[in-house]
């Protein structure tokens, strides 16, 4: 028998995710698609995120870079 939790109610779930998709596509947050990565593969997509955002930035003189 399954648990009695949100986490298994996919209504729910699929309200959560798309109100997860306003909030970061209000706020300009990239999202990165884990399925079927490794950790290492994700963590790499992120650094590769935060260095262009970083490269961005200092090229537009809205940040030093760190």
């Amino acid at each position: 028998m399954l648990p009695d939790t949100d986490y298994v109610a996919e209504d729910k779930v699929k309200e959560e995710i798309a109100f997860a998709r306003r909030i970061f596509g209000d706020n300009g947050w990239p999202v990165i698609d884990v399925t079927r990565r490794s950790i290492e593969e994700s963590a790499a997509a992120i650094i590769n995120l935060f260095n262009e955002r970083q490269v961005r930035d200092v090229a537009s003189g809205e940040g030093a870079p760190v």
